[in-house]
């Protein structure tokens, strides 16, 4: 379970879970109403023979701008090559099922990337994709607030959740429960 920013992400924590259990991400919304984006997903990494997985949590309370968002995220490779990166989110735009987030790594297994930017876009729907960008790569892309690339992979379990204020067409001061497959 991950919880930032006053609402909490319950999801699988291995695939062999998401094998038995479903490919499902539920998220209690906060209560204010805001923007919520959740993501818990990963699949095999055919390529280095391991395992990718991305977690992220992130909220901006109702009224607020982007640059307000409470959250964080995680990302783990196991493999051939392994590395964990964990940092604070910076920003969070949303566009209907879409979302873009960007953070700085707090904490890494490479204490090179600490500090460094990074970026994420998140796609919410009958087939869930996630996109990223590091800016320690061999050829990083400049990384801006609340901008990333398209959501171009789609992992084999686990799920995204975006929900916006508009979306979520409940009344201020009312949480509610979110399911994605």
């Amino acid at each position: 379970m991950l919880t930032d920013g006053g609402f909490r992400v319950h999801g699988v924590r291995h695939p062999s879970e998401a094998a038995r259990a479903g490919t499902t991400v539920a998220v209690k919304a906060a209560a204010d109403g805001g923007t919520t984006v959740a993501a818990v997903l990963g699949a095999p990494d055919a390529a280095r023979t391991g395992m990718l997985r991305f977690d992220l949590t992130a909220h901006v309370p109702a009224g607020g701008n982007p640059t307000q968002v409470q959250g964080h995220f995680r990302f783990t490779e196991r493999g051939r090559w392994s590395t964990e990166v964990e940092g604070q989110l910076t920003c969070l735009a949303t566009g209907g099922p879409v979302a873009m987030t960007t953070g700085v790594v707090t904490r890494s297994t490479d204490p090179s990337r600490v500090g460094k930017p990074v970026s994420f876009a998140l796609k919410d729907g009958r087939i869930d994709r996630i996109g990223w960008l590091w800016s320690w790569s061999d050829h990083p892309a400049p990384i801006a607030d609340c901008r990333s690339t398209v959501p171009f992979y789609s992992p084999r379990w686990g799920g995204v959740v975006v929900r916006s204020e508009k979306k979520l067409g409940r009344p201020r001061g009312r949480g509610c429960e979110m399911l994605a497959c």
